[in-house]
């Protein structure tokens, strides 16, 4: 791990050959992508195809073998991830919102997804979150104890 100025040619994300196993298993084979500072871009793929495992290696949450992965300057190189007391920066970047049916009934849909965000930074940033990705704040504002099994699990 290492700190750098600037990530790949101004990527905010930058995934470079990433490969990531369970036991002899090639999971992720040489994934690559960047993303740059005001872009919103999906993961998407058939179930098993190492969506969820490659954003955990984004956020330092499983180990990776090989390639390189860079968030806004913050480098994590392959093998176990570093130490949580060496990772504040990222934390400060990355989070994820973990499918399942898991959502605080009490809170809107946009509440729970940026719950984690508001906690961290200690600001409400759910205006420019629902802005930038595109959603009608309205869209997002009933609890989410209305919404059914299905729609749970896209939130």
């Amino acid at each position: 791990m290492t700190g750098e100025e600037g990530a790949t040619r101004g990527a905010l994300l930058a995934v470079n050959e990433l490969r990531l196993n369970y036991g002899a298993r090639e999971v992720l084979r040489a994934v690559t992508v960047e993303v740059r500072r005001g872009e919103v871009v999906a993961l998407m793929g058939l179930s098993g195809a190492g969506k969820t495992s490659a954003l955990r290696a984004v956020a330092a949450l499983q180990r990776f073998h090989g390639g390189r992965i860079v968030v806004d300057g913050f480098a994590l190189e392959p093998g176990p991830a570093p130490p949580e007391s060496r990772l504040k920066p990222l934390r400060r970047r990355v989070g994820l919102v973990f499918q399942g049916h898991a959502l605080f009934e009490h809170l809107t849909a946009l509440e729970n997804v940026t719950l984690a965000l508001t906690h961290v930074l200690g600001r409400r940033r759910r205006n420019r979150v629902s802005s930038r990705c595109g959603v009608a704040w309205g869209s997002c504002s009933r609890a989410t104890p209305s919404s059914s099994t299905s729609r749970r699990s896209r939130t």
